[in-house]
């Protein structure tokens, strides 16, 4: 969705030939082949996906790993797969987390200890990555919310070509770029129309975002 320029900056690059692509093959399949009412269901939140897929009333439920755990009193047997490839010579699978992160703030007037607060805030982290994470992944899908060794391999696949986007972390700071395909559900075809549209608005927030940014960097 973004790039990191030669100075340190980010800029938009979401919109091109591929974007389009995925972007009309996706408005296509859910106006056209979709059999589940995302309209209804979207005017209706919460969507009743988990309940659907739990009754075998919907083949796939795109969802989180947190999911898997909703899902251990489901009697029909079900895998765990990753986001299919945009197409054959794409060589890797990717995914990305979901835009619910932990985050921290520290007050300006702490700043004579930022080396003490960043040194503690990575042991944390690391010590979570090592201790937290690890377990969740092995004792928790791996074995309670998985069940076949087929969907403990493609976990590690999933967790393995997790790729973290700027534009997600502070999308809401970059005129919600995350959610751009949200707008299949509004209707919105002709997605270079409205890209152009809001263009230079895009622009003008990514450059208060690098500009805010350097601010903290001096």
């Amino acid at each position: 969705m973004t790039k990191t320029n030669d100075d340190g900056t980010i800029s938009i690059s979401m919109y091109n030939d591929k974007f389009i692509d995925v972007y009309s093959r996706m408005y296509d399949f859910m106006h056209e082949n979709c059999v589940f009412p995302m309209k209804l269901a979207l005017a209706n939140w919460p969507i009743p996906e988990r309940t659907l897929f739990q009754n075998d009333q919907a083949l796939i439920w795109g969802t989180r790993f947190d999911s898997c755990e909703e899902l251990r009193d489901m009697e029909s047997d079900f895998g765990i797969i990753p986001n299919p490839k945009y197409d054959e010579a794409q060589t890797e699978y990717y995914t990305i987390p979901h835009d619910e992160f932990s985050l921290m703030c520290v007050p300006v007037t702490a700043a004579d200890s930022m080396d003490m607060i960043s040194a503690v805030t990575e042991a944390l982290a690391a010590e979570s990555y090592r201790s937290v994470t690890s377990v969740y992944i092995d004792t928790a899908l791996k074995s309670k919310y998985s069940r076949d060794p087929q969907s403990r391999e493609m976990i590690d696949i999933i967790m393995n070509g997790s790729r973290f986007q700027v534009a997600l972390l502070y999308s809401n700071c970059l005129g919600d770029l995350a959610q751009y395909f949200r707008n299949i559900f509004n209707d919105v075809e002709d997605i270079t129309s409205f890209y152009t549209k809001n263009e230079k608005r895009y622009i003008k927030l990514f450059d208060q975002f690098n500009e805010a940014f350097s601010e903290m960097a001096e």
